[in-house]
């Protein structure tokens, strides 16, 4: 999905190229909804703090390959 994102932004007018500002606020803005809408999920009750910090990183691993490749796609196009 990266991939796809990346190149419809590399095809914008260059207008959108000079709001950096703009795109990093959004960029935040789009981060904390995100977390917001994350939070009040809860752990279940008999997951320990390990399994979960395990699993959180195993999630970050995975988005930051699926980052990288989509990056790599969105490059080689």
């Amino acid at each position: 999905m990266g991939g796809v994102i990346a190149a419809a932004l590399s095809r914008f007018p260059p207008p959108w190229r000079r709001l950096r500002l703009l795109r990093w606020v959004a960029g935040a803005a789009l981060v904390l909804l995100l977390a917001q809408v994350g939070h009040p999920s809860a752990a279940p009750e008999g997951v320990g703090p390990g399994a979960h910090v395990a699993a959180s990183l195993a999630a970050l691993v995975l988005a930051a390959v699926m980052g990288l490749l989509g990056a790599y796609v969105a490059v080689r196009r």
